[in-house]
């Protein structure tokens, strides 16, 4: 059940973007970490029936490694994973930024009329229209980046709920 609660809430979390609000997100974060923390004890009684009393304590410490083992390499792979897609992200929508894109275009005249209006001097603000597209292009990549990143823990916390069951499944058949 636990694994089920945390890859509920890492879908939920995939779904937001800049416009989402922080108690959503807090509350996205608060549902995974109770799903977390539902698992280690149900795992480890699971795992340590399963084993006879004389390998109970290297069963808990085998267990309670693989808990931490699979949540630092998870992370770094969650790391590496999001590196990757805004970098995808990142690389595709700046290809498509060209003077023959419309939105592109509009944007930039309007950020340099708000830049006119403004007072700012005509040499500096095809440069600084320019800063701001990229620093648009930046934030959506790295928006599209966490989602992917969410989605790929979603996905490995839903594949491992199998050998979670299979493991259930086999305690249940020796009792």
């Amino acid at each position: 059940m636990g694994l089920f609660v945390f890859a509920v809430s890492v879908i939920l979390m995939a779904d937001s973007d800049v416009d989402t609000v922080f108690w959503s997100i807090a509350l996205y974060l608060f549902i995974g970490r109770v799903g977390v923390a539902l698992i280690s004890p149900s795992l480890n009684a699971v795992a340590l029936a399963a084993l006879p009393p004389s390998q109970l304590t290297r069963g808990a410490g085998a267990v309670n490694l693989c808990l931490m083992l699979g949540g630092s390499c998870g992370i770094n792979t969650l790391v590496v994973v999001l590196e990757r897609r805004v970098e995808f992200h990142s690389a595709a929508f700046t290809s498509t930024q060209t003077s023959g894109n419309n939105a592109t275009r509009e944007m930039l005249g309007a950020v340099r009329g708000l830049l006119n209006e403004g007072g700012i001097p005509q040499g500096l603000r095809d440069p600084l229209a320019l800063d701001y597209l990229g620093d648009v292009v930046n934030a959506q990549a790295n928006t599209l980046g966490f989602q992917d990143g969410f989605i790929a823990v979603g996905v490995v916390s839903m594949c491992s709920i199998l050998p979670v069951l299979l493991l259930r499944r086999r305690h249940r058949a020796r009792a």
